[in-house]
């Protein structure tokens, strides 16, 4: 149950529950007691020592000693509390791919009084819902669409230029992509090393002679030579 007290003491505090006569098993569990102040002598140092000790005690037994301690048995309740069910947003957003923050941003901006602010703010979140779309379907994406999305997000309060243009699709796609196109690159580089006409070990691959040559013993070489 505590590692940091090892295998035998956890079988002796288990040996100590069957024990039937109560003074006896009372005895035991002193004696534990003072091993596990032995085993950890750190634990002097804190103040009440002896309390964490007999909270251990029970921890290892599962609770089950029954023994005269001089402190309260601890509550299992209390040392692991079982947790709480986490709550999950049952909230259905239109747009799944655009994420909370652009729906975040988007509350924002229809708060806003129009103006230069407020029409920055309307660029950003564009280009922003357009990378995040072309993260969610690379293939292609339709910047009028964009906008139409945009304006009913928004409730028709942010509404871009119709000569404005968003950024380039060709711009976000290469900044998705950079890691991909690297370790393509790498895995070409491994298999084109192996292939190297010029690396020796190639060489010696394809003169079986000169490759024996090379792995056989130093004596081999050196008798060879003076004969």
């Amino acid at each position: 149950m505590i590692p940091e007290y090892g295998r035998n003491l956890q079988q002796m505090a288990e040996f100590a529950c069957d024990i039937e006569n109560r003074e006896e098993r009372n005895q035991a569990a002193n004696t534990i007691i003072n091993l596990m102040s032995i085993m950890n002598p750190h634990f002097r140092e804190e103040e009440d020592y002896k309390h964490k000790l007999w909270d251990h005690l029970h921890i290892i037994t599962n609770f089950r000693l029954d023994v005269d301690s001089p402190y309260p048995k601890p509550n299992p309740d209390e040392i692991k509390p079982v947790p709480k069910m986490l709550k999950y947003p049952t909230r259905k957003m239109k747009y799944a791919h655009y994420g909370n923050i652009l729906e975040a941003l988007i509350n924002i901006g229809k708060e806003m009084e129009d103006g230069p602010e407020k029409s920055r703010l309307t660029e950003m979140v564009a280009n922003m819902m357009k990378r995040a779309y072309l993260n969610y379907n690379r293939d292609s994406v339709n910047d009028d669409m964009i906008k139409e999305q945009l304006l009913k997000l928004s409730e028709g309060k942010m509404q871009l230029p119709e000569n404005y243009r968003l950024i380039s699709t060709h711009e976000v796609v290469s900044t998705i992509r950079p890691n991909q196109q690297n370790q393509q690159g790498k895995s070409k580089k491994k298999k084109n090393k192996g292939s190297n006409p010029n690396n020796p070990n190639n060489q010696n691959r394809n003169n079986p002679q000169q490759h024996n040559r090379n792995n056989q013993p130093n004596n081999f070489k050196k008798n060879n030579y003076q004969n």
